[in-house]
């Protein structure tokens, strides 16, 4: 068994993330934002699974805007664009993204 790392500390200039877990099969991160940061629409090459921990917050993707509160995810397929956005009270949530990074050919 292995304890996962810390979330990130908030910052006031973007939105934190601590990255918990790295392999060919799966990357974890956790992200940390404060009220109404935002993680600007991107893509992965990757299925992206996102599960809120606390606080809500927009997760938007495919044309289509979803609040979330904890307990609650959403999944991207890849190349899909999506991007988040903390509300009130700021957003924790993890992003489980299947395969890692580094299993995708350059």
């Amino acid at each position: 068994m292995k304890r996962l790392s810390d979330w990130a500390a908030e910052r006031a200039d973007r939105y934190a993330t601590a990255l918990l877990h790295d392999s060919e099969g799966c990357r974890l991160v956790a992200f940390t934002l404060t009220p109404n940061q935002e993680v600007a629409v991107h893509t992965s090459s990757s299925t992206v699974l996102c599960t809120v921990v606390s606080g809500e917050g927009i997760f938007t993707g495919s044309g289509e805007e979803l609040t979330l509160k904890p307990g609650e995810s959403v999944q991207y397929t890849p190349q899909e664009p999506h991007g988040m956005m903390a509300g009130a009270a700021g957003l924790r949530f993890l992003a489980v993204i299947t395969p890692g990074p580094s299993a995708l050919p350059s």
